[in-house]
């Protein structure tokens, strides 16, 4: 029944599409209702083709007319590439589900929740030793702070923390559950971090999922569990236009995005909250015109430096990557401009389909894995999974940081163990 209303559904809107001459959106649209079917024959809803829907949204809302300025008409250049590496994409991350790739199982093992949440809280313990309760800061004194400390060995531990929301769900405890997610969320507040809120948000979505506790037969956690789809988009712009709030006052004055922007959309200039949702509709779509941007202007190519600079980083190599260009204030460019400044343009829909590859090798391997460390290493891959339309963060290095560093702890516990 669901598949045939999404087939309907997308019959409707693709013929919409067509009729208005945006053929590469028709085709995201196809491919967004096979995420759907495909992602409702996967175990868990963290699956990737579940999570690729944002992207797919994220390109079917993209419209110059509501964007302004700093949306440009895409050219078919870039319309023809998203299409194909979209398509490319979603064919790798098919493809490795078929192999029937078996998922580490460890059985009834459990990690040192102790050990595992007092590493994760040494970021936070040293950001408030340098800067004290950032909370109470603001302007350029709360940018200083979010962006001034930099100890690598320190940072590396940071998702740690979260991670303890899933050996907490997997040992099925409601308390440790509760005090893992306050814990994680307080920390990430502490440091006023949008990827720390959103990573105990993704954490907490995979532990619940993939282990099911009994906390979830809660009744007051069985209605909330059946509004999640109502108040997280909400709770998340609140966040967002908070924390874009912030920036705005300390660059020294609101932005106004609406009087400068040329968009369709009208909205009382003095509206700060219609402001903010504005701005996050920017975030979201804008990508897509910045990536065009550097399709046609940006004729440099870094050979595999984008891609591969975090690993030949760690080797102490010199590593140039090739810079992105800044056509706005808004600096995000997709998952596929680094491949198109390294490969080119065929060689970013080549370099989607190892992608989506990859992404469904680590679902299959650590995201079906009932081992908390890896599972969370997982979170990771579905984090970045889940932001494909706003950068690449496969190539940001901090994935094989915590490749690194999960696997570090992982050895030394069951060293220790055995």
């Amino acid at each position: 029944m669901i598949r045939n209303i999404c087939i309907l559904i997308a019959i409707v809107v693709t013929s919409i599409y067509l009729v208005n001459g945006n053929y590469a959106q028709a085709v995201a649209m196809c491919i967004l209702v096979a995420s759907i079917i495909e992602g409702n024959k996967c175990k868990y809803s963290y699956n990737p083709f579940f999570l690729l829907i944002i992207t797919l949204v994220s390109f079917l809302l993209y419209n110059p007319q509501w964007g302004g300025v700093f949306f440009s008409a895409l050219s078919y250049k870039t319309q023809a590439v998203i299409c194909f590496s979209l398509i490319a994409l979603f064919a790798g991350m098919r493809l490795c589900m078929r192999f029937q790739i078996h998922p580490l199982i460890v059985g009834k093992k459990t990690e040192n929740i102790l050990i595992v949440g007092a590493l994760g809280l040494l970021p936070t313990l040293v950001s408030f030793a340098f800067f004290g309760n950032i909370l109470v800061l603001s302007g350029d004194a709360l940018l200083e702070a979010k962006e001034g400390l930099d100890i690598p060995i320190v940072g590396q531990l940071a998702f740690f923390l979260p991670a303890t929301i899933i050996i907490a769900c997997k040992r099925n405890s409601s308390k440790l559950i509760i005090l893992a997610i306050i814990v994680s969320v307080l920390s990430a507040l502490m440091t006023v971090t949008k990827m720390a809120i959103l990573m105990a948000v993704f954490f907490s979505f995979v532990g619940l999922n993939r282990f099911s506790p009994s906390f979830l037969e809660n009744k007051f956690v069985k209605s909330i569990k059946r509004y999640a789809a109502i108040w997280v988009p909400i709770c998340v712009l609140l966040m967002f236009s908070n924390n874009n709030a912030i920036r705005t006052d300390a660059q020294g004055g609101e932005m106004t995005y609406y009087s400068n922007s040329g968009s369709m959309m009208h909205f009382d200039s003095s509206d700060e909250f219609a402001e903010g949702i504005f701005l996050n509709y920017l975030y979201f779509c804008s990508p897509w015109s910045n990536l065009d941007y550097n399709i046609e202007r940006n004729n440099r190519r870094g050979y595999g430096a984008n891609t591969f600079g975090q690993f030949g980083k760690r080797f102490g190599m010199e590593v140039q990557p090739v810079e992105k260009i800044q056509p706005s204030f808004l600096n995000t460019h997709t998952f596929l401009t680094d491949y198109i400044l390294d490969f080119g343009l065929l060689g970013a829909v080549i370099a989607s389909f190892f992608l989506g590859l990859f992404i469904s090798y680590g679902y299959c391997k650590w995201g079906c894995s009932d081992d908390p460390i890896w599972l969370s290493f997982y979170t990771l891959i579905a984090f970045a999974t889940s932001m494909l339309f706003f950068s690449n963060h496969f190539n940001n290095g901090y994935l094989f940081n915590y490749f690194l560093s999960f696997g570090i702890y992982y050895l030394i516990s069951k060293t220790v163990q055995s």
